[in-house]
């Protein structure tokens, strides 16, 4: 099963308007993506299924520790930007791609909504909506007086 492991910081910081939220990173891939995706962020968090921090170590090291257990496995795909990952990576056989190569795939078909907030997508009409006619007026009554 193919399995993607990525630079968590390294991406967030490829997202425009995602820049500052780990959670908003992870939710924007996983509603994009379906495959088994492992986040690797430095510092310190509550791992999960699909979210690794690094504690003291860098997330790199977790990343470079992910690479070399699954050296040859090309089932193993790399998103991130820094050049000793992707190194490591394409020297152990592992599919690499840029954190921005790999956003702009995934976000591709999101040119409607892409940099916008919710106010920005709702169409707002600039027409009143039209009265009653007389002659709606007059049914009305009749039913309801």
């Amino acid at each position: 099963m193919e399995k993607i492991i990525i630079d968590g910081n390294n991406l967030m910081h490829k997202i425009p308007h995602i820049k500052d939220s780990r959670e908003a990173v992870v939710e924007a891939v996983r509603s994009r993506v379906n495959k088994n995706v492992i986040f690797v962020f430095d510092g310190h968090g509550e791992d999960t299924i699909n979210v690794r921090y690094s504690g003291n170590k860098s997330a790199d090291d977790i990343i470079r520790q992910y690479i070399e257990l699954n050296e040859g496995n090309t089932d193993l795909t790399i998103v991130s930007s820094d050049n000793a990952i992707a190194g490591l990576g394409k020297a152990c056989a592992c599919n690499v791609i840029k954190s921005e190569d790999f956003w702009n795939s995934i976000s591709a078909n999101d040119g409607v909504t892409r940099d916008k907030n919710v106010n920005q997508l709702y169409h707002y009409d600039d027409e009143k909506p039209g009265g009653m006619s007389r002659k709606d007026m007059k049914e009305f009554k009749k039913y309801f007086t």
